[in-house]
């Protein structure tokens, strides 16, 4: 891609044609190939690019094309919405999905100093990526929304959480989206390459798993033939955005190592229950591990020893080693 103030009027007109009316502005400067002279016929409004006229005015922007040859207007849209990153690369958007990290966080209570991002986007997103990137004639190393969104994310809840980010930060900030209108586009490649997907197991025939996982395989090998064959040059306008499916936070393990000695002859090493009911009151579990779980507010603890005793045999000498992790 030619640097901006060198790009010809050739690949200018060449960009503008091939619908990026339906991109969001940030989205469009991942492409990097909108020069200013194409500021006369682009219309922004709304934040997202509008190419004026009719479609039979924006094939001719194409030298030599017909209107055979050009791509068919998309479906309408509601306002706003980018074919490319659905929504989340938008102000709007974006800021509606960092205020409920925001608030859960708060709820949720922990006391860390650092955190870091981990983020999860549907499937048809990495699939309308790499034909974005190729209908525009952008090499794909150069799209990619999910390091753009982390990115934007990572600065804005870091300020607005008062925490550092850390790649190696022992608390994680896990975020999933999906988008329920775009979540049977990928249903074609299993077809074309059956080889790459598994089939599931258990009551669904042949019916072959599509995980971003095994569309990851497959993207290098898809050509433009196969996308247009499957009505997919370039991918439809969207009418919704993405959502924030789950927000997610962990905190690493905490390990607390000791010795203890066991002085009763009724109290078993961790909860003895038979048939819903407890052999012994409490037990060296209980005992040990309780005031850390309180103390450190812990989902649950994982309590092990180096060996174990029966219920009514004593623990003397310098104790028996034992471990606790404190899970989240």
């Amino acid at each position: 891609v030619l640097p901006v103030n060198k790009m010809a009027d050739s690949v200018s007109t060449d960009c503008v044609q091939k619908n990026l009316d339906h991109l969001c502005v940030n989205c469009v400067e991942l492409f990097s190939c909108i020069p200013p002279a194409t500021e006369a016929i682009i219309n922004k409004s709304g934040g997202s690019l509008a190419l004026q006229g009719s479609q039979e005015s924006r094939c001719s922007l194409v030298a030599g094309s017909s209107s055979s040859e050009c791509v068919p207007p998309p479906k309408k849209a509601c306002a706003g919405v980018c074919s490319l990153c659905l929504g989340t690369n938008q102000k709007e958007s974006l800021e509606r999905v960092l205020l409920e990290i925001q608030e859960k966080f708060h709820k949720a209570a922990y006391k860390v100093s650092s955190f870091s991002l981990s983020i999860t986007l549907p499937a048809s997103l990495l699939l309308r990526q790499l034909v974005l990137a190729l209908y525009h004639d952008t090499p794909t190393w150069k799209i990619n929304l999910k390091e753009t969104l982390k990115s934007k994310m990572k600065l804005d809840l870091s300020s607005r959480l008062g925490l550092e980010h850390q790649a190696q930060s022992p608390f994680t900030i896990a975020v999933t989206f999906n988008h329920e209108e775009t979540a049977e586009e990928c249903n074609f490649l299993p077809k074309l390459f059956p080889q790459d997907f598994k089939v599931s197991k258990g009551g669904h025939g042949k019916e072959r798993l599509v995980t971003v996982t095994n569309i990851q395989k497959v993207l290098n090998k898809l050509t433009i033939e196969e996308c247009k064959a499957h009505n997919y040059w370039p991918p439809l306008a969207v009418g919704s955005e993405m959502k924030c499916a789950v927000v997610g936070f962990s905190h690493d393990s905490i390990f607390i190592g000791g010795r203890y000695n066991k002085y009763s002859r009724e109290l078993s090493q961790t909860p003895w229950v038979v048939d819903g009911k407890k052999k012994t009151q409490l037990s060296i579990q209980e005992i040990v591990g309780e005031p850390f779980l309180k103390k450190s507010l812990a989902t649950k603890i994982k309590f092990s020893s180096s060996g174990r005793e029966d219920a009514d045999v004593r623990m003397l000498g310098t104790g028996r080693p034992f471990v606790i992790e404190l899970l989240d």
